[in-house]
């Protein structure tokens, strides 16, 4: 004969198990959409189809699903890929001056 506490643990085992595989289904159904069942993009990645973010290290992507994919620049970088010194003269990647009497030459493309 089963006590009443061992009837209450066994009918919570049971309903935990019962709960579990209903999420080890959910998680199965899942993983077979599309772009492996998640609704976000990898890291640096963005917009419907998780494209690539074109930032440079000097920067952070705005990625995710929703994320424009613009590249916010750390202090002293700037440029639409977070690829330039802020500071004219420096030299790109580590923004360190030039040393007395030289500079750095810019390349435009018009």
């Amino acid at each position: 004969v089963l006590n009443e506490e061992t009837t209450s643990t066994t009918s919570r085992v049971d309903i935990l198990e019962e709960a579990l595989a209903e999420i080890m289904l959910e998680l199965a159904q899942l993983k077979e959409k599309p772009g492996g069942g998640s609704d976000e993009c990898e890291r640096n990645h963005f917009g419907a189809n998780c494209t690539a973010c074109n930032c440079t290290s000097g920067g952070i992507c705005d990625d995710g699903r929703k994320g424009s994919g613009r590249c916010a620049c750390f202090d002293g970088i700037t440029g639409e890929r977070c690829d330039k010194c802020a500071v004219t003269g420096r030299i790109w990647p580590d923004c360190t001056e030039c040393m007395p009497g030289y500079f750095q030459f810019q390349s435009y493309s018009p």
